[in-house]
């Protein structure tokens, strides 16, 4: 249950690399941060590419300290706009270029989530404006 993964060509031919996450809250706390830090061993790889991670986590970022603390060791970052229990996470290309977004109105998840959604809007950096080799096409 923790994450699933895609790829997501961007119209410029370059990969967006995306994990999603829902934490469950039922499995003891070390089983929850074995399998994230399986997720961030996954998400490594990717830490100077186009990548970004969203999450249903079901703690904030000063709660589940050891989980927050074992998804850093993925090389991405924590967007700087979000609180509660969803997160957001960039790769380092994106460092700089994230910010709040306009709240989704409540009549529209209603009823199908336990809290609003947070919103963050992601600016995708040029070919030339890359940290690194992050914003080259992929292999």
């Amino acid at each position: 249950r923790a994450a699933i993964q895609a790829e997501i060509k961007l119209p410029d031919g370059r990969l967006l690399h995306a994990f999603v996450g829902h934490f469950n809250l039922l499995r003891s706390r070390d089983s929850q941060l074995q399998e994230i830090k399986y997720l961030a061993k996954q998400m490594k790889p990717y830490e100077d590419f186009l990548g970004v991670f969203m999450a249903d986590a079901n703690m904030t970022y000063q709660e589940g300290k050891d989980n927050t603390d074992a998804l850093r060791t993925s090389g991405f970052l924590i967007a700087p706009s979000i609180k509660g229990i969803d997160q957001i996470w960039t790769s380092k290309p994106f460092s700089g270029k994230t910010k709040a977004g306009s709240a989704i109105p409540s009549e529209l998840t209603s009823g199908v989530s336990d809290h609003r959604p947070s919103v963050v809007v992601i600016t995708i950096p040029a070919v030339d404006e890359g940290q690194g080799d992050g914003c080259r096409l992929d292999p």
